[in-house]
């Protein structure tokens, strides 16, 4: 394999990974180790990103230029479920790596850590599990080892005990910022700093921001052809091209309000819509390909920039269309859904990846991405014509 290859596999296991410990991902762990500073310096160079390297693990410290609700740990459904795995961090920082310790020493003093901000009633079934749903992430990440009991039945009783052990991986869990971050009060203060007077939109804070929305979002738009990450993406696109191909084997499409980092189906990165053998992507891929239609035979009037605006009514209306269409290829669970809820669904996932943006309950922005990503079936149903 080739330096430039090397470099690229360890580039996207880094993005792909939360972090990669030595121990259980060893050989990742030597590959990146052995092109180690050339992989620093493309992140710290072109994202601004931080590389953390020991003896232990390898994690890369993936700062998005802006918070998107996706991003969040996909099996929290509460910010109960946050609260209380930043408390247990926090109860980490006193112990002693492979220090063990009974889960029931723990929930009083959770209680206690978060009660400024939510009261917490372990009697409360909704309280329990936001308990079950932090220790379970705690330990698939590492974070914590579990050495005796079942967490999961905590659930039915607080009288379940179980034993874990700290695994001295917390203290490298939270992002070391590298300045004071006590007068932040939004994630928002985040994306708006000003650096020693920099301006956010010249120079390195630009270059920063644009890879790290390449990066981590599935899209970068902008409003008008005079904003600066356009300007700077049309006039750097050559070098954004060519990095992009050498060290991630991805492709960049600039469109009119849009750029785009997309890949060969041998080349695939991280998370990937359509989702294999999922009946939500595939709802989305028939309504994605429902709106294209409509749109360039402009039954939606263009208003805002390049985008489209419709109503949730309309889209509603879509949906029932094709639910009544397609429904017999959908999953019971889809099929039986009202659709008020399959709106719901539908819309989360579609904002997710930037197909549209809910700017109201009653009014939707319609992205340029819609019409790269779309579907049908390709037989005839019960005599019905799928084209």
């Amino acid at each position: 394999m080739s330096e430039i290859l090397k470099e690229s596999k360890g580039i996207r296991l880094l993005l792909e990974n939360f972090w990669l410990t030595r121990d259980e991902n060893r050989e990742e762990y030597y590959e990146i180790k052995d092109n180690r500073l050339k992989i620093e310096r493309f992140f710290s160079e072109k994202a601004g990103w931080k590389l953390i390297f020991n003896n232990r693990l390898v994690k890369l410290e993936k700062i998005p230029a802006k918070a998107e609700s996706f991003m969040g740990i996909e099996e929290f459904k509460d910010t109960m479920d946050y609260c209380i795995l930043c408390s247990l961090l926090m109860i980490l920082e006193d112990k002693e790596d492979g220090e063990q310790f009974l889960l029931s020493s723990l929930t009083d003093r959770i209680k206690i850590y978060i009660k400024e901000y939510i009261e917490i009633d372990w009697l409360n079934y909704s309280h329990r599990q936001s308990l079950v749903r932090a220790f379970k992430y705690a330990e698939s990440i590492g974070l914590i080892r579990k050495n005796d009991g079942d967490i999961t039945k905590y659930n039915n009783s607080v009288e379940i005990e179980v034993l874990y052990e700290k695994t001295g991986f917390s203290r490298y869990f939270a992002v070391d910022f590298q300045k004071d971050i006590s007068n932040y009060t939004s994630y928002k203060d985040f994306e708006t700093e000003k650096i020693e007077d920099i301006s956010m939109d010249k120079g390195e804070q630009r270059t920063h921001r644009i890879y790290r929305n390449l990066l981590t979002t599935p899209a970068v738009y902008w409003e008008e052809t005079k904003d600066a990450d356009s300007i700077y993406i049309r006039n750097q696109k050559p070098a954004l091209e060519g990095n992009l191909k050498k060290y991630l084997l991805g492709n960049l499409h600039i469109h009119k309000n849009s750029a785009f980092l997309g890949f060969d189906d041998e080349d695939l990165l991280g998370e990937i819509h359509p989702k294999k053998r999922g009946t939500l992507s595939d709802i989305v891929l028939l309504i994605c390909g429902e709106l294209r239609k409509r749109i360039v035979n402009q039954e939606f009037k263009r208003e805002i920039r390049d985008f489209v605006e419709i109503s949730k009514e309309n889209m509603i209306l879509i949906i029932e269309e094709n639910k009544n269409r397609y429904g017999i290829n959908w999953s019971k669970e889809y099929r039986d859904m009202k659709i008020e809820k399959l709106y719901e669904n539908i819309v989360e996932y579609m904002e997710e990846w930037k197909f549209i943006e809910r700017v109201s309950e009653d009014k939707l922005i319609v992205y340029p991405a819609v019409g790269k990503v779309i579907g049908r079936y390709r037989k005839v149903t019960k005599g019905v014509d799928n084209e």
